[in-house]
């Protein structure tokens, strides 16, 4: 029994850490939001690794999901009032969110 539990086991490993072709889809959405309502830039990104591990997509490759946002501490130029020509200021929150996905 053991004699066929351990080659079964060790070509299972075998397939299983193949290298392969895998492609990261990437989609970035960055906001920018002050007193005049928000701002919205999407871009998408897919690049196709030839003979990697799944691993190294997601280590070396850098291909996963984050969400990070940041209000700006000092207050931001945000403009010129067109009736007073005086410059407003205001605070900003920055938003990223990319969603990245691995496939075959």
């Amino acid at each position: 029994m053991k004699k066929i539990i351990l080659p079964s086991l060790f070509g299972l490993l075998l397939l299983g850490s193949c290298k392969k072709d895998y492609t990261c889809s990437c989609t970035s959405t960055s906001t920018r939001t002050d007193s005049s309502g928000p701002s919205v830039d999407v871009t998408n990104d897919k690049v196709t690794f030839t003979k990697v591990s799944k691993k190294f997509m997601t280590d070396k490759a850098e291909c996963y999901s984050t969400e990070s946002t940041y209000t700006n501490a000092k207050e931001e130029m945000l403009g010129i009032n067109p009736s007073t020509f005086e410059v407003m200021y205001g605070p900003v929150t920055y938003s990223t969110v990319n969603t990245c996905t691995i496939s075959k």
